[in-house]
């Protein structure tokens, strides 16, 4: 079954992408110089320009072109722009990305969520190592990898939650594939053969005006002498420590330092504009039970209906909709919430509570555990082979846990 969401932005979007940028606070370009504004960037996808051509940039079509208006940043390389210094083409075009792992991480969550609501309103409560493979996928960052017997892989596959999301010492494989999410651009769309859904999208315009460089600053309230009536009443000794302040401040401005001392900056952050649209796609294996759908659409809702995308949430940031959701013709959510008027949504819904009420921690706690070391493991371990020299992650977590 194949999954076609639009998820519109109707906030500023940042999802930092490491690096260390900077950004010319008068032009808004992209430098290296020490000189100017650190920047906080997005993650970003490579696109190859299916427009790109190694003709003369006079030769070339517009910048008005939607594709063809992405050219390379004012820093470009000399190799990089033609003999009058002009901007090259790039080969390359940067998209804004919602990566597919960030994306299966929100789920995963919510849908652990939903799975100990459900165990918890009958009392029962897990161990640790549970909590974190239900959230996390995994208890330690060192994988089992032991064995799994055949009728361990026909439990685990068949339970509503593991099933679908996997995970756990055995690394069992989830249920559905999530894709990178995309701008709802028509050449995105037909350049890479992206699923979408059939509804009315943002117009097609060039990769860079998706994106805009916002520039912000922390004020150092005893630098700028803000509400010294309050400094005085409330701070020992403030007017001596005040004055020491600000010669040490005087200091590192005729020594040229920043940063030393003053807590002020002056910084600039990288986000998509509201309003843009993504392509969002998930493509659910076919022997997926009833139950296990639900909860994929029971977590979906959760996800439109509680969460945000990427940073700066405190400030309002990473807020988003869900304009249309379409399951193999099946229009499974209305008005940005699931379409609970749809007789097929409500049967998965009502396998997923049967399933729901069936589970139990125990069966969780026998599924998640340690998996047994194969003959050839133990093998090598009577002979010393393959010992490691310290603790695994794993080992520490048990003896930190009194496992």
């Amino acid at each position: 079954m194949k999954i076609s969401a639009l998820l519109k932005i109707t906030t500023p979007l940042h999802i930092t992408a490491p690096g260390d940028k900077r950004v010319d606070a008068a032009t808004g370009k992209i430098v290296y110089t020490e000189q100017s504004t650190p920047l906080i960037s997005i993650q970003k996808m490579p696109v190859i320009n299916p427009k790109f051509s190694a003709a003369p940039v006079e030769a070339r079509e517009s910048d008005d072109d939607p594709v063809m208006g992405d050219i390379l940043p004012a820093d470009a390389s000399p190799e990089s722009t033609n003999k009058d210094n002009a901007p090259a083409q790039r080969n390359t075009i940067e998209l804004p990305v919602i990566a597919a792992n960030n994306l299966a991480g929100h789920l995963r969550r919510h849908a652990a969520s939903l799975v100990l609501d459900a165990l918890r309103a009958r009392g029962e409560r897990v161990s640790l190592p549970v909590y974190s493979s239900l959230v996390n996928g995994a208890w330690t960052g060192v994988p089992d990898a032991s064995d799994m017997v055949y009728g361990e892989y026909v439990q685990a596959k068949a339970h509503p939650y593991l099933g679908l999301f996997g995970g756990g010492p055995r690394m069992m494989r989830k249920g559905f594939a999530t894709f990178n999410a995309l701008p709802a651009l028509g050449w995105v769309r037909d350049f890479l053969s992206v699923p979408h859904v059939e509804a009315e999208v943002m117009p097609d315009v060039p990769a860079h005006r998706l994106t805009k460089i916002f520039f912000f600053r922390h004020n150092d309230d005893l630098a700028d002498l803000t509400n010294i009536t309050q400094l005085d009443g409330t701070v020992k000794d403030s007017e001596d420590l005040l004055t020491k302040y600000h010669a040490a401040l005087l200091e590192d401005k005729q020594g040229g330092r920043k940063g030393r001392v003053s807590c002020f900056t002056f910084s600039s952050i990288e986000v998509v504009l509201p309003g843009t649209t993504f392509d969002v796609n998930f493509e659910l294996r076919d022997d997926l039970t009833d139950a296990q759908i639900g909860l994929f659409l029971l977590t979906l809702d959760r996800f439109a209906q509680t969460d945000t995308l990427g940073g700066w949430g405190r400030n309002g940031f990473g807020r988003f909709v869900f304009s249309a959701v379409d399951g193999d013709g099946e229009r499974l959510f209305e008005n940005g919430r699931l379409n609970r008027t749809s007789s097929w949504v409500m049967g998965k819904l009502t396998a997923w509570d049967q399933a729901a009420q069936a589970m139990t921690g125990a069966e969780l706690e026998q599924l998640l555990r340690r998996g047994e070391e194969s003959r050839e493991k133990k093998a090598k371990k009577a002979k010393g082979e393959g010992v490691p020299t310290k603790d695994s992650a794993y080992t520490r977590l048990q003896d930190a846990l009194g496992a």
